[in-house]
């Protein structure tokens, strides 16, 4: 489904919302693998430790939390590039396993670093001497990691490549990530809660909390995920024409 619209190339919310979640659908199984081993199971250590280290005062047991996240900063984002690759793959008609997403998101993972930081510290910096341009900086750069996940670019180079994508449906992609955003986050917190607090009713706060949050972040990413993949492959097709593996799928 092209998720455009024929006169001006904006952005339709249903047809994008709708195909990110048919494209989470379709490959759940896979994603749920991917983002658990990931990106859930570190989580889950890291708020644990973090938990258990609070309430019982034992800071040992919060130092080795702090340095489980910087863990899950390495394997979270690795993560995020294979579901990308993974969603990407999907709406060009193909399939991507969990074990080839989760090779393809570990050997991108330190550009896909480099390209994280690069960005926090852009948009940060923008943020702080005026909000406007933070956020103008976000929104053109919010396609740089599924330009480096699905084109291979180099880091500096998938900047200016997404400014291109993003062009004439900026604001659309900003409403877009709202929606995505404050509707995953309702329903995923949500979850989370029947999650955590039966547990919490049987004295294992700690473990829940770390369950609960475990599954939100993991719920976001691989929503995040698809709905970046969806968006660029329909900015791509509108401003350059459907993939050649678009077209092939067609005649599988």
């Amino acid at each position: 489904m092209t998720a455009v619209n024929a006169s001006g190339g904006a952005l339709d919310f249903g047809a994008v919302i709708d195909s990110t979640f048919k494209t989470v659908e379709r490959n759940l199984a896979s994603f749920i693998i991917v983002s658990g081993l990931l990106y859930g199971v570190p989580s889950f250590l890291m708020q644990l430790l973090v938990g258990l280290g609070a309430n019982g005062g034992a800071s040992s047991l919060t130092s080795l939390g702090g340095l489980i996240g910087l863990v899950v900063m390495f394997t979270g984002t690795a993560a995020q590039v294979g579901l990308i690759q993974g969603a990407g793959a999907d709406l060009d008609g193909g399939e991507r396993t969990a074990a080839e997403m989760i090779r393809g998101g570990l050997r991108l993972v330190l550009p896909a670093l480099g390209l994280v930081i690069c960005l926090f510290v852009g948009v940060g910096v923008g943020l702080v001497l005026l909000v406007v341009p933070g956020v103008v900086l976000a929104i053109m750069w919010s396609m740089s990691l599924p330009v480096l996940a699905l084109e291979g670019s180099k880091v500096f180079a998938a900047f200016p490549r997404s400014a291109a994508l993003t062009k004439g449906a900026r604001w659309q992609i900003f409403l877009l990530m709202l929606v995505l955003m404050v509707g995953g986050f309702i329903a995923s917190a949500l979850l989370g809660l029947l999650i955590s607090l039966p547990l919490g009713l049987f004295g294992l706060g700690a473990l829940g909390m770390g369950l609960g949050s475990a599954f939100i972040s993991c719920a976001l990413q691989i929503v995040g995920a698809a709905g970046s993949a969806v968006v660029y492959h329909q900015l791509k097709a509108t401003k350059e024409g459907p993939s050649q593996a678009a077209i092939a799928s067609v005649f599988d």
